[in-house]
């Protein structure tokens, strides 16, 4: 009896590579500026700053390498995801962000606030996720540092 199996696995891999290459982001479009702002206002405060203000100029954004799609393919199916729903989406930004945070004024903790200006962010991956009847873009960058590097 002939063994089919490795006939079968590289038929595998070739439909996954052109669903990779057929399926990036391009056909899903990018993050637009309010999409990255959205989801700074929603993540860059924690419990010793609070955003105050962040504006997002200079965005750029291009589908992730061919090896960047497989790794993100794997990483979908140990979590469990379908790859499919993985990839949807999935995108490398650069931009420049401006920010300013409230220092937190708490009996124990007492935290001066500061600005961001100019922080020049690159190769953030963004991705679209579900969210009710639609979706929204999440990053992969939570909080704003205070200065580059």
């Amino acid at each position: 009896m002939k063994n089919v199996f490795p006939c079968r696995w590289s038929l595998t891999i070739a439909s996954v590579a052109f669903v990779l290459s057929a399926c990036g982001a391009a056909s899903n479009g990018y993050p637009t500026n309010e999409d990255v702002k959205a989801w700074h206002t929603r993540t860059a405060s924690n419990g010793y700053f609070k955003l105050r203000s962040v504006e997002i100029t200079n965005l750029d954004c291009t589908t992730p390498t061919r090896k960047e799609m497989e790794q993100l393919t794997r990483a979908a199916a140990f979590m469990g995801a379908k790859p499919e729903e993985a990839i949807k989406g999935a995108v490398k930004c650069s931009y420049t962000v401006n920010a300013s945070f409230n220092g937190v004024d708490e009996p124990f903790l007492k935290t001066q606030g500061y600005e961001v200006s100019g922080l020049k962010l690159t190769n953030q991956g963004f991705m679209r996720v579900p969210k009710g009847d639609g979706y929204e873009w999440e990053g992969s960058t939570r909080r704003l540092p205070k200065k580059a590097g």
